[in-house]
């Protein structure tokens, strides 16, 4: 019991530590990468929050300060006709790091950081603009905020996918 208490306060010591990391940026694409097994998803968020709150782009890999900062909440596109909430978005100087970041976020695990020797921890992956690969992903993430939970599992099916792919290549 005692052993169980000292690792979950480790985990957490250790998250902590890799939020403030995030928060400062400037990190390389593997170590960003290996650091991400040790966060969950609420962690990744709140290390948007807080980059946007110092005027940084939220999205870790981007070191862009943000400038004109939207005060409404909605956006009207007139040529789709629908109405979109920008709360989230305001947090990104653009829309590759907005994308770029919700791929991210789907991939992070929510299982505590203590049971994450009981799992097998996903390969993480950068969202890449030019990859064709990132087609399907593109799509799905043009969709509405309110259908952020089903990106998220278009995320992974696709994930799972590329993976089985390359396992029948070998």
């Amino acid at each position: 019991m005692v052993a169980e208490l000292k690792k979950k306060k480790e985990c957490k010591k250790k998250a902590l530590n890799i939020v403030v990391e995030l928060i400062d940026g400037e990190l390389e694409e593997d170590v960003l990468l290996h650091k991400l097994r040790s966060i969950n998803a609420c962690h990744y968020e709140d290390v948007v929050e807080e980059r946007f709150i110092l005027k940084q782009c939220g999205y870790p890999m981007c070191s862009q300060h943000l400038t004109n900062i939207p005060t409404k909440k909605y956006s009207i596109s007139s040529t789709y006709n629908k109405v979109y909430d920008i709360t989230e978005r305001k947090k990104f100087c653009s829309d590759l790091c907005y994308k770029s970041s919700k791929y991210l976020h789907c991939q992070l695990l929510t299982s505590p950081l203590w049971l994450r020797d009981l799992e097998t921890i996903p390969k993480f992956k950068l969202f890449k603009a030019s990859s064709e690969k990132n087609e399907n992903v593109k799509q799905t993430l043009k969709s509405n905020k309110f259908d952020e939970e089903k990106k998220c599992n278009e995320i992974r099916s696709n994930e799972k996918l590329e993976e089985k792919l390359s396992e029948l290549k070998l």
